[in-house]
């Protein structure tokens, strides 16, 4: 039986109950006001706002699954294939979650149990090193303010919560343009938007794909940092060397060690069970401990441009390994500076992480929108959350709870409107502008709180990031997590 049919009946059956002392005539009425009500409410997706979520990633999925709680139609589009099962195993990044933020926006979606079930795989311990692994500062645990949970873990917990045909894989956004006026109390705005998509769910192949396209009321921009809803509908003022994230001086090299409690037991005391930073010569290493005894290895590189590593995915190993640890070649030559002055410990980490790598590795630069550019010129229809609206560096530990934390706010004034616009009109058409209408005010005071936070974290990534590869970094970055986390003395 249809859920909806399912939710009705029961609420129905309250209704009747408590209308039984009006009498028959009384149960009546109230009985069919009800059903008035919520079949407003609850209409099917093609009969009243159309909203596309674009991007299946933590804000994304966090968005749809407050509003399918809230019984809101909305399609999510994602350019990556559905996740197999097998897909969950794989390694991934650890997110720590803060409470006002990502915290809030599990607990609205139901998920607070589910996720302290999942958030075990990385300790809170704390680790910071000096360039030759000598321990500086110290802490076994933050209390469980800031649990961890895996990145692939916690995109499956998200999808438990969003229904299969509401998600389209394998659709990438290649154009959005506005495909009609639509008139608001005292303004015009630009308000319908066709999307256009490339659809490789049905082919199987990259060379044989078709076009599909979608006209939309409402459009949600969670496609990370090269948002495409972005550059083709909010930013098409600026010149088009401006509407892109700016390189923020450093790569990342990730390198994954299975088992490593069992098979490197040195390395894996040099670590903790926890999060570890070693720094400097204007380098990082951070590495996150994770399921079943792995580590996840972040070899970050300071460079002037981000093409000036010199070394790609497909890069022999035996080549990456002697860029970064060889002393044959001077920092002038290279044009940055390599690990060849750091400890033997530090630099068998790297080694053992190279060797282990058994497909292309990850290798990219971390890209940010300068702070004072995070926001965009308001449009009716049109927002952003997560990356594509304020991309950061991850040294503030920010992005996924900022993503999460904008989906729960964008929520509230999407429910807050769509509720409001049931009772206008007796036909989907009036019911659908009063909503637009509702939403934009809503829309704009949300956009500007998320943008107020934003730059508040996105500043404290930037200024963590130049401690973390300034001069004496490592020990400014003990004095920070000392700040951070006072330990007693």
């Amino acid at each position: 039986m249809n859920n909806q049919i399912i939710v009705a009946d029961e609420m129905l059956r309250s209704v009747s109950l408590i209308s039984l002392r009006k009498g028959l005539k009384g149960a009546t009425l109230v009985r069919r006001s009800f059903i008035n009500r919520y079949t407003k409410s609850h209409a099917s997706p093609s009969n009243l706002s159309r909203i596309a979520i674009i991007g299946a990633g933590p804000g994304g999925l966090t968005l749809g699954a407050l509003l399918h709680r809230h019984r809101i139609p909305f399609t999510i589009y994602e350019y990556r294939q559905q996740p197999k099962e097998s897909d969950y195993a794989q390694s991934s990044g650890m997110l720590d979650l803060h409470p006002d933020t990502g915290l809030a926006a599990l607990e609205a979606c139901g998920l607070t149990s589910e996720f302290r079930a999942r958030s075990v795989e990385c300790g809170e311990a704390v680790i910071v090193a000096d360039k030759d692994g000598s321990v500086l500062w110290s802490m076994e645990s933050a209390g469980d303010t800031q649990p961890e949970i895996s990145r692939r873990a916690l995109t499956k917990l998200l999808l438990s919560r969003v229904p299969g045909e509401y998600i389209q894989w394998e659709h990438q956004l290649t154009s959005a343009y506005s495909s009609t006026a639509i008139k608001l109390p005292g303004k015009d705005r630009d308000y319908d938007y066709t999307l256009r998509f490339e659809d490789r769910s049905e082919s199987g192949r990259l060379d044989a794909t078709s076009d599909v396209e979608v006209t939309v009321d409402l459009v949600v921009g969670a496609d990370g940092a090269w948002s495409r809803t972005r550059s083709s509908l909010l930013d098409t003022h600026k010149p088009a060397d401006k509407q892109n994230p700016i390189y923020s001086g450093v790569q990342m090299i990730t390198l994954d060690i299975v088992n490593l409690t069992t098979r490197y037991p040195e390395l894996s005391t040099l670590l903790g069970p926890g999060s570890f930073f070693a720094l400097g010569d204007g380098n990082v290493i951070i590495a996150q401990r994770g399921a079943g005894g792995a580590a996840r290895i972040y070899v970050t590189v300071s460079t002037c441009e981000d093409d000036s590593l010199g070394i790609s995915t497909t890069t022999p190993r035996g080549v990456i390994q002697d860029m970064l640890l060889s002393a044959a070649t001077t920092d002038e030559a290279r044009s940055w500076r390599n690990f060849n002055t750091w400890g033997p410990r530090l630099q068998n980490l790297i080694a053992v992480g190279l060797a282990e790598a058994k497909a292309d590795l990850d290798i990219r630069g971390l890209y940010m929108r300068p702070v004072d550019e995070l926001a965009w010129r308001h449009r009716a229809g049109v927002t952003l959350i997560g990356d594509a609206a304020h991309l950061m560096t991850p040294f503030a530990g920010e992005g996924v709870n900022l993503a999460l934390s904008d989906a729960l706010g964008l929520s509230r004034v999407i429910m807050q409107a769509w509720d409001a616009s049931i009772t206008a009109g007796d036909n989907d058409a009036d019911r659908k502008l009063a909503f637009r209408g509702l939403l934009d005010p809503l829309v704009q005071e949300a956009e500007k709180d998320m943008i107020a936070k934003a730059e508040e974290s996105a500043q404290e990534a930037w200024d963590n990031l130049q401690v973390f590869v300034g001069e004496d970094a490592a020990k400014k970055t003990a004095a920070l997590y000392q700040g951070w986390y006072p330990q007693p003395v």
